[in-house]
């Protein structure tokens, strides 16, 4: 499976303006540019929808604190917006899927972090979140 960065769908003509800039920070921020993203913003978050054609990627701010977020550029915040509203849709579409998401990994390094069920994206918490379809039908 590939995973490919994804352009939501249902943006207004602003918000696909925003979106562009936000994928141009991530770009550049995976480039390499630390200082490509603005101080409250500590890292960078992955959303992956699991799926048979490959796995698509959105990317959200993480920060150290939720009130972090009211400090945020438009476009920032809409990488956020598009996050928690891609999970929203899947949790709504009542075909099963599930999200997982996994805590930002300590310096303590007691083993892999362990997945929860999440409802809501939390980006002072989640680094990686996952979202799967429950396995169906007879493998033999």
């Amino acid at each position: 499976m590939r995973a490919s960065s994804a352009t939501p769908p249902k943006l207004t003509i602003e918000e696909n303006v925003l979106w562009q800039e936000w994928q141009e920070l991530v770009r550049r921020y995976r480039g390499g540019d630390a200082k490509a993203l603005p101080k409250p913003i500590v890292g960078l978050g992955e959303l992956r929808v699991c799926g048979w054609a490959g796995d698509t990627m959105i990317s959200f701010p993480r920060v150290q604190r939720l009130s972090d977020l009211a400090q945020l550029p438009e476009h920032i915040q809409l990488g956020l917006a598009i996050a928690e509203r891609t999970i929203s849709a899947h949790q709504a579409s009542g075909v099963g899927r599930m999200v997982y998401a996994t805590p930002v990994p300590t310096s303590a390094g007691h083993g892999l972090p362990a997945a929860e069920l999440v409802r809501k994206l939390d980006p002072s918490r989640h680094a990686d979140v996952l979202i799967v379809a429950p396995i169906t039908g007879r493998y033999t």
